[in-house]
């Protein structure tokens, strides 16, 4: 029974997904990216490299589900000043800024930065955060925290879903202008700190 036990575990850690990534000054750039006007449809943006999440099959999906006008837009390459380097954490807060910058948004057009390292605010105070939102057309969401372990994927979940839950959120708020709900497996339900709030989501706006 013990070793039944042992191999169990063991399997399950085969099939984890990676953990945080943590950034560092190498993964910035002092060059200021190119301004590319935004006026309509929700824009996903990597922020950096973006390799743990297809933005391209995230944008499809999206539109598929909600019917709203979504599309993966080029990368960015995170700006110096938006790293904490003692915490090793990038800070959402400038993150919307380089956005702002990056992809000037008008009308009903809402950006949606995704990024493979973990973020924090100053303004709120926050560490290790899952998404963080300006108040009009910008959200940063993080993939950082998101990894499922073993036993998360044998219960369906993924980096990938989580993600998709976010990104769908932050649409509901920015895109379609939906209110916070009460109801804790809602989309629109107020601010989370576990992945078992993110995994007991529906899908549904």
């Amino acid at each position: 029974m013990a070793l039944f036990v042992v191999l169990w575990i063991a399997g399950t850690q085969v099939f984890a997904e990676p953990g945080p990534l943590r950034a560092t000054a190498g993964d910035t750039a002092s060059a200021a990216p190119p301004i590319r006007a935004l006026r309509s449809r929700v824009g996903l943006v990597p922020l950096g490299r973006s390799s743990r999440v297809d933005v391209r099959v995230l944008a499809r999906e999206l539109e598929s589900r909600y019917g709203v006008p979504v599309v993966a837009r080029a990368r960015i390459d995170i700006p110096s000043w938006t790293l904490d380097a003692a915490r090793h954490q990038l800070v959402a807060d400038e993150l919307v800024s380089a956005l702002r910058r990056a992809y000037p948004a008008s009308g009903d057009a809402v950006v949606i930065g995704i990024t493979d390292y973990d973020i924090e605010s100053t303004s709120l105070g926050i560490q290790h955060m899952f998404a963080f939102r300006d108040s009009q057309h910008y959200a940063v969401v993080s993939s950082a925290q998101l990894g499922a372990n073993g036993f998360d994927r044998l219960r369906g979940h993924s980096r990938h879903e989580r993600v998709r839950k976010l990104v769908a959120r932050e649409l509901g708020f920015l895109y379609l202008r939906r209110s916070e709900s009460a109801d804790r497996h809602s989309l629109l339900r107020s601010m989370m700190w576990r992945l078992h709030d993110i995994d007991a989501l529906r899908e549904r706006l």
